[in-house]
């Protein structure tokens, strides 16, 4: 709950501020080594759900790379084990990341508007490559068993290409493609997930208040 609350009071202090902010959602596909409920030998755990986020807006003066401060949370679930001894799971994750976008083809630009004056060159002017360092707090359950819990703190990198096409001058919506892999972590137990990667897809929705 308190993880709600601040995530909520955040949104509120963004929308009352005159920069860009804006939410963040993504399906995800993963695979993780996991144990099974056996012995400790790791199998290939598939799971899917989703990834979501707040952030607020910074950018270098002269250049085109932006930064993206960003709350995080996501849920994922296995209901279909892969072998006899696999477990269903429940996964939620809460973090902190930095996206920082590079727009290879307008590096020098200033394009310190919305997209949308900048349609004629979309390409050019919307497409950017994207680095994600982050960090989270995973809790994990099974649930034929909810209240034996495991915790991990992870640190992990994503790497993306995305596309910023102006709706109107207050919205800006950008298609995302990214690969995460995890490069570190500290565990409660050894039983529970031990490293992953993922393929996430979504879209970003930003907003300029300034321009209204």
């Amino acid at each position: 709950m308190k993880h709600h609350i601040v995530i909520c009071l955040l949104f509120l202090w963004m929308g009352s501020s005159h920069a860009q902010f804006g939410v963040r959602g993504q399906m995800v596909r993963a695979a993780i080594p996991m144990p099974t409920s056996t012995d400790q030998s790791a199998s290939q755990l598939s799971h899917s759900g989703y990834d979501v986020g707040i952030h607020y807006w910074l950018r270098l003066p002269e250049h085109r790379i932006e930064f993206y401060p960003e709350i995080t949370y996501a849920n994922f679930s296995r209901s279909e084990p892969t072998s006899p001894a696999d477990r269903p799971i429940d996964i939620d994750r809460y973090g902190l990341s930095l996206p920082i976008s590079v727009y290879p083809f307008d590096f020098r630009g200033d394009c310190d508007c919305p997209t949308f004056s900048k349609q004629n060159d979309l390409f050019k002017k919307g497409f950017f490559l994207q680095l994600v360092p982050s960090f989270y707090q995973v809790h994990s359950s099974f649930t034929d068993q909810p209240t034996a819990k495991t915790w991990k703190s992870q640190a992990g990198l994503a790497i993306g290409v995305g596309l910023d096409i102006g709706i109107s001058n207050l919205v800006t919506i950008s298609p995302l493609l990214h690969y995460y892999t995890q490069v570190l972590q500290t565990t409660s137990t050894s039983e529970g997930p031990l490293g992953e990667h993922e393929f996430r897809f979504g879209i970003r929705v930003a907003f300029r208040p300034e321009y209204l």
